[in-house]
Order: C-alpha cells, then structure tokens, then sequence
C-alpha cells in the first residue's frame, strides 16, 4: 500500500532550501512570495499527513488515489526568483553536441596512444677498433619523448672487456656533453661480456634536447667488436 504521507527527508530538504532563498534575497516582494509558498506548502504537508492517517484505516490505494487527485493546485505561479528565470532550458543542442562526442574522444585516443617511427639501422656489422669510440647522432627529435636504442655486439675471443652505450645531449647539435659528465650523471649502459660471445641490449633513452648523440664504446683496448646499432624515436 502506497502512502501519501511526506517523508521527513522532504520537510528538511525544502525547510533547508526555502531558508536559504529567504536568507539571501533582498527584494521584499519576492521575499514576501518566498514566505507565502513556504506557508502554503507546510498547510499543504499537514494535509497530507491528517489524509494518509485517515486513509490508513481504509487500507486501499484506490480511496488513496482519489482524494489525492482532489487537492488543489498551488496558487504560486512563480517566473522567477530575483533576477533568476525559472523557465525551462532547451537541450537539443546540448544532446546533438554529446552524440558527437564519441569523435573528439577516439581523435584523444588516437592521438595518445604510444607511436614510433620505423627503426633505423645505423650500424651493420661494423668493426670497432680496441679503445675507439663511435658516434651516432639523432636531431629533430622534437615531438619525441624517448629513443631506443639497440646494440649487439660480437667479442673477439681474445677480448677481455665489452661494450658501453654513452649517450651526450646539446642544445644546438654542435655542443654536447662532455662524456665525463655524461657517465657522472649515469648517461651510459655496459652490455653484458664474455669473449667470442655475441651480447645485445635495448635501451630506453629519455629525450630532453632535440639532438643526442649516441657513442659505442669498446672497452676493450686491444681488440676490435663487431657491432650493430639500430635507433627507434617514440612517443
């Protein structure tokens, strides 16, 4: 059985509501408005509670129905409240923007989604003397955030020392980190080493200029490595 009577929730809400219009509003009309309707509603509330006591005793919702259906409308015919239009908003064009919506937000996607560039074969097969160094440049690294970087690396069975990845950052392409600081700040990876053995590694190089270079060092001071590096831009 359904009953009309208002639930405490609803008084406090509307008590809460009303209090807080006639709190802040300066007009003594609409002041004066605000007063009445919240008069009309609390007689309107004592009502229904005095009916749904009395329609308890009944117990059917049909004798509920019926004398619900007869109580008057409200005699408040509110437009506005202070400068405030109560008036109904047209959505239409608020509910065709959000149908479109699942376009902008596969575009985000889209263009979020991690991206690299085809990898680059800088290095094939290429004899690096005992003690040298060889450097790979990388510029116009702007709009990347990192570059990986994969070396492998065959050991002369004589060898007694590996390989070292070094990377330097500039600013302009021309200066670059001297390699002392760039290992004093840890710019640098060593591949794993046993002589006559092949190694490799890839690595995950963090791009904060738009040029690196990218150095292969052997380690070793009297034999030659053979190397291969490739070098992978990503976002």
């Amino acid at each position: 059985m359904v009953s009309v009577k208002p639930s405490l929730e609803l008084r406090t809400v509307l008590i809460e509501v009303l209090a807080k219009f006639l709190g802040r509003e300066q007009d003594p009309t609409v002041a004066k408005t605000l007063t009445d309707l919240y008069n009309a509603i609390s007689d309107e509330l004592n009502k229904l509670d005095e009916i749904d006591d009395a329609l308890a005793s009944v117990g059917t919702d049909k004798w509920r129905v019926s004398v619900v259906d007869t109580l008057p409308e409200s005699p408040f015919k509110l437009a506005k409240i202070g400068d405030t239009s109560l008036t109904g908003r047209d959505w239409s064009s608020d509910f065709a923007k959000l149908q479109n919506l699942d376009t902008p937000l596969s575009d985000l996607m889209s263009a979020l989604k991690p991206d690299r560039s085809a990898p680059t074969h800088d290095l094939s097969a290429y004899s690096l003397a005992g003690g040298a160094t060889k450097n790979i440049d990388k510029s116009g690294l702007s709009g990347w955030s990192a570059l990986v970087v994969t070396v492998r690396a065959t050991y002369d069975s004589n060898a007694t020392a590996g390989v070292r990845v070094r990377w330097l950052y500039s600013p302009d392409g021309t200066n670059y980190d001297s390699p002392e600081d760039a290992e004093d700040q840890g710019n640098y990876e060593d591949l794993s080493f046993e002589a006559g053995k092949t190694r490799q590694r890839t690595i995950l190089i963090p791009i904060y200029t738009d040029n690196i270079r990218v150095q292969i060092v052997n380690l070793d001071s009297s034999y030659a490595v053979t190397v291969d590096a490739w070098t992978q831009p990503m976002r």
